[in-house]
């Protein structure tokens, strides 16, 4: 009986102890929560590039080849059967970078050399009946000549006079009409040809083939793939030079009064702040656009930018085309460019 009265007192007291223990647990989750650790400042593992001109108008630039990057398209949609070069490849202007199938265009090509085959023959067979029809024209002429010498009007009939004029009518009209036949076998045999050229053409459009010389950037097409035609949101392969570099500076249009031509400026790449690029300037697009190069998740996208161009040496380490580049301009003072 004592033991229970025991054990009732103990749970009691467990149960009064509980609230306090509880908002005292709350209170220190609270109080931890809300105190921020000390802050301390820590080095970058890179330092940020640095201008180093008084005045200075930066920007994002983007590394592309001085021909500026060739979207190779194809002129005719179909079935890639064989791709020519390897990405970083060098070509010549000309060069078949790859190939369509063209089957089809081949057998239709068979067909039209047998079209034109049968056209040529046409044509032989209606100018060799030229020279004939020319005899016969001739001849009738020559009979009416006779009749038209003799001086006794009783020697000839006129009937017979007649008939023979009428022959030489008849001589003339068929000449006529082989000179006529003779002209349509050689337009059909004409149009025979051109369709021939037209399918040769077609087939040579299935090679897809390097506008310039230069290097292979991108490839973007395998063997078996359909390759549309068009302009296409990824192109099936980037050709430019790769004579020199250039790196397109995209500066914010606030800043464009600022800009001038022929400013110096320089370059750093992300992650390397101890080289700098000294820079060529090249032009300044004539056209503002919308940003599309963006340098981080807080970047307006509906901002417009002017475009400027500088030539630079790519030196024993080259960059990547499409590398980002950190441009450092020298600012105008005034406005204006």
């Amino acid at each position: 009986m004592i033991e229970e009265n025991r054990n009732r007192r103990l749970r009691r007291r467990l149960k009064s102890a509980v609230l306090p223990v509880t908002a005292a647990a709350m209170f220190v989750f609270a109080m931890v929560s809300i105190i921020e650790p000390a802050r301390t400042r820590a080095a970058p593992p890179v330092p940020p590039p640095a201008s180093g001109h008084a005045a200075t108008v930066a920007g994002i630039g983007v590394v592309e080849p001085e021909s500026e990057p060739v979207a190779i398209a194809t002129e005719l949609p179909g079935v890639v059967r064989a791709v020519e070069v390897e990405p970083g490849q060098s070509v010549r202007a000309g060069a078949v970078l790859f190939r369509l199938d063209d089957r089809a265009l081949s057998a239709a090509l068979d067909v039209a050399l047998a079209g034109e085959q049968a056209a040529l023959a046409e044509q032989r067979a209606a100018e060799a009946a030229l020279p004939v029809a020319r005899a016969a024209l001739a001849d009738a002429e020559a009979r009416l000549a006779l009749y038209g010498a003799v001086d006794d009007a009783r020697a000839v009939s006129g009937d017979e006079v007649e008939r023979q004029r009428f022959a030489v009518e008849r001589a003339r009209a068929a000449l006529a009409q082989a000179g006529a036949q003779a002209l349509a076998a050689q337009a059909r045999a004409g149009s025979a040809a051109a369709q021939v050229r037209a399918i040769r053409i077609d087939i040579d459009r299935l090679q897809v083939r390097s506008p310039i010389d230069g290097r292979v950037w991108r490839r973007n097409v395998r063997v078996g793939e359909f390759a549309p035609a068009g302009v296409l949101a990824e192109p099936l392969m980037v050709v430019g030079s790769d004579r020199a570099l250039q790196v397109r500076v995209e500066v914010d249009e606030e800043d464009a009064a600022r800009l001038r031509a022929g400013a110096a400026a320089h370059g750093v790449f992300r992650g390397e702040p101890e080289r700098r690029i000294a820079l060529q300037f090249a032009r300044i697009e004539p056209q503002a656009r919308a940003k599309r190069t963006l340098s981080g998740a807080a970047q307006r996208v509906d901002s417009r930018v002017v475009e400027v161009l500088y030539r630079f040496e790519a030196g024993d380490a080259p960059p990547l085309i499409g590398q980002r580049m950190d441009v450092f301009i020298e600012a105008s003072a005034g406005t204006g460019r």
